[in-house]
């Protein structure tokens, strides 16, 4: 196929919008471990949250956050994490900045 030659495919937007869900929530705190099994997903996706729950929770915090995401991963599920440079993660903490307060 050349390039300027794009196959259509047709999309079945309400079963993709059944399987697809967000969530904004305090993943360390709210989520209670002996439920974590119980839900599996195929994909676990953190943007922009290892440096704050790490500010926040220390490394027990970012601890609770693999193995949660480890326990909710369906088989072959993937597990998607932004990283920040340790530049950015210092600024911040030199900060004392904390979501929590």
């Amino acid at each position: 196929m050349a390039e300027s030659e794009c196959a259509a495919v047709e999309i079945d937007t309400q079963a993709l919008l059944s399987r697809v869900s967000f969530r904004t929530q305090n993943y360390i705190e709210s989520v209670d471990p002996t439920e974590v099994a119980k839900e599996q997903f195929d994909v676990i996706l953190c943007l922009s949250t290892a440096k704050w729950i790490h500010v926040n929770f220390g490394d027990v915090g970012l601890k609770a956050l693999f193995l949660k995401a480890h326990q909710q991963l369906a088989p072959n599920g993937i597990f998607i994490v932004e990283t920040h440079p340790w530049k950015s993660h210092r600024k911040v903490s030199k900060g004392a900045f904390s979501l929590m307060s």
